[in-house]
Order: C-alpha cells, then sequence, then structure tokens
C-alpha cells in the first residue's frame, strides 16, 4: 500500500529467544494504527509455535504518530520452545491493518518487485546452549 517501508532488520539469538530490530520509514501520514505479525519458522520449514502480534515500541508509538520519511526502530522478542532444533530461522512478518480481522494482511512489496502479503526475514542461526 506504500504506506510503509522496511529499512533493515537484524536479530540475534540468546536464551531460547530471538530478538528481532526493525526499522520502519513512513512514506505517508498513516490513518490507522497498524499491528505486526511474526512467526518463526524453524529449520524444517515448520511453524515454529504461534505468531506474535504486537504495536510498535511496546504500543507507545504507533502508527499513527510516525511522521512521513522518519525513521522508527523497533524491537520484538520471538520466543523459542524449550527443545527448540538448532539451525536457520526464518520469521514470516506482516502488516495487520485491523486487529479483529488477524487473517487480513496489507500487500507487500518485495525487492524483486513481486507482491505478497509478508516478508520472509532471515536466516537467523539459532544454537542450544549446553552446560
Amino acid at each position: 500500500s506504500n504506506a510503509l517501508r522496511l529499512i533493515s532488520w537484524d536479530s540475534t539469538t540468546a536464551d531460547n529467544t530471538i530478538q528481532l530490530t526493525l526499522t520502519w520509514q513512513a512514506q505517508q501520514q498513516l490513518l490507522r494504527p497498524y499491528w505486526f505479525s511474526a512467526l518463526l519458522v524453524d529449520p524444517d520449514g515448520n511453524p515454529a509455535g504461534e505468531a506474535i502480534v504486537w504495536q510498535p515500541v511496546d504500543t507507545t508509538y504507533p502508527t499513527t504518530c510516525w511522521q512521513p520519511n522518519a525513521t522508527i526502530s523497533d524491537q520484538v522478542s520471538l520466543p523459542l520452545s524449550d527443545d527448540a532444533i538448532q539451525g536457520d530461522y526464518w520469521v514470516s512478518l506482516s502488516i495487520i491493518p485491523d486487529v479483529d480481522q488477524p487473517d487480513t494482511r496489507l500487500p507487500v512489496t518485495l525487492a524483486d518487485g513481486q507482491q505478497d502479503q509478508q516478508i520472509g526475514l532471515g536466516p537467523t542461526t539459532y544454537h542450544t546452549q549446553s552446560n
């Protein structure tokens, strides 16, 4: 919808958690508070738990407050199960315009110009910690 642009992302792993950092830019003044959804996908291609749905900056800076062209950094913790397997994890990231209709997603234009309803971020490599 040309409303938001993901400028960059980064991830780290620690204590059975993937910490995802997203840097956004509002392309225009946003008239509604969007929600974000991140679903971890394990090295075997299976969902690693339920999707995490959140509003930016722990709900303290909704997208309606974002000024055009300003950059906003947001972090979200994606928990891994105690029996998470080692390897490369991916994140399926999407934007939800109405939290009461979580299956509705904003359209996404990928870097190659293709359209989708999510952005695949990864890989993030997870290694279990030995005692």
